[in-house]
């Protein structure tokens, strides 16, 4: 046997083990789910500490991770009546996630959660946002980024919030309950609730509710 074909029968060998593991995890998952739940056959599921509450579904193509032995307090915990696109992918990333009721993820939505991230009830994310839970350190110059770790705060979006495309959100940030980020927006620090955010890095537009008074002109 030549050295080409041994490895490459060994790299055949290694794909089917793993995607055994993730049909496996699939089956679990799938005999777990609670009355009117649905999970596309196509989804990729990698981990056992994965939950969906009734009657939500995620539609094929979608990816959620949580591998078993990276971290004791990982976890996908996803509520009831909740849409999950296809292209999502909900990454653990050695933490967690939780989504609460009555959420939709559409296409191609990706969360990292390593400091942990958690999104309430009602909340509209549309197509292309990239929510990361997780920084890198790059203080030092004499050592590569790859080698200085990261800073992991977590990352909260309170309930009623609409999320538009494009939209990306960095670690350490809270959402306030009701607010608006505009498509394209870069969230870098808290939003007070039922705000309107835009730009890059986001700052206020207007209030909802008729306060369409910017912070620094109360003064």
């Amino acid at each position: 046997m030549s050295k080409h074909l041994g490895t490459l029968i060994g790299t055949l060998w290694s794909s089917l083990r793993h995607e055994a593991a993730r049909r496996r995890d699939w089956l679990r998952l799938a005999a777990s789910l609670p009355p009117g739940a649905s999970l596309g056959w196509r989804t990729e599921v990698e981990g056992g500490a994965i939950s969906l509450g009734e009657r939500t579904r995620i539609e094929n193509n979608a990816s959620l991770h949580c591998p078993l032995g990276s971290s004791d307090r990982c976890h996908i915990r996803i509520g009831a009546h909740c849409r999950v696109w296809p292209g999502v992918g909900l990454y653990s990333a050695g933490g967690w996630i939780e989504i609460g009721d009555y959420s939709s993820l559409n296409s191609h939505v990706l969360v990292y959660g390593t400091g942990g991230v958690r999104i309430g009830n009602c909340v509209r994310i549309a197509t292309h946002t990239v929510i990361v839970a997780s920084m890198h350190r790059y203080q030092r110059t004499d050592i590569p980024i790859k080698e200085q770790g990261i800073e992991a705060r977590g990352i909260l979006i309170q309930d009623d919030v609409w999320i538009g495309a494009g939209v990306t959100i960095l670690d350490g940030v809270e959402i306030g309950r009701g607010s608006v980020i505009a498509a394209g927006a870069v969230v870098t620090k808290n939003v007070e609730p039922f705000s309107v955010m835009a730009g890059v890095p986001a700052h206020v537009l207007k209030r909802r509710g008729g306060l369409n008074i910017l912070p620094e002109q109360h003064a």
